[in-house]
């Protein structure tokens, strides 16, 4: 409740450009992020954060993560790399057990723009499953 109060206030003080912008990425479809990447270049950071979010939110309403509202989510990230930090700390923030290994797959665009550090912080989430290790590892040998 709380949550959707929130939800509610960030959309609200969304310019036009950026609300056209948020829903093109929780259309969770490959058009819609292409549209949203033209557009994010009008979008403050303020709203692309606000953006951020939003999609959080949306990615995490059922029992799995909805995984295409999850790639306009990395997409965000990789286009406004500024938001780069406050979206690994949403991905480490989601229950071990919403990961599954179609999950950690969809990290690949993100896992190529972090630091070692900060790629060690998600290894370290995923140390303590055995598949998602795998999955894990086998993304960041491709990044090598």
């Amino acid at each position: 409740r709380k949550s959707s109060r929130l939800n509610m206030f960030l959309k609200s003080n969304l310019s036009p450009t950026a609300e056209k912008c948020y829903d093109f990425l929780k259309s969770g479809n490959a058009t819609g992020r292409n549209k949203a990447e033209a557009l994010l270049k009008e979008v403050s950071a303020e709203e692309s954060l606000s953006i951020l979010k939003l999609l959080s939110d949306d990615m995490n309403i059922g029992e799995q993560v909805d995984k295409r509202i999850f790639e306009s989510f990395i997409s965000l990230i990789t286009c406004r790399q500024e938001l780069k930090i406050e979206g690994l700390n949403i991905v480490k923030a989601i229950p071990l057990q919403k990961h599954d290994v179609a999950f950690v797959g969809k990290l690949t665009p993100l896992i190529d723009i972090l630091t070692d550090a900060e790629t060690s912080e998600l290894e370290g989430l995923y140390s303590q499953n055995e598949p998602l290790r795998k999955a894990f590892e086998a993304i960041c040998d491709l990044k090598k």
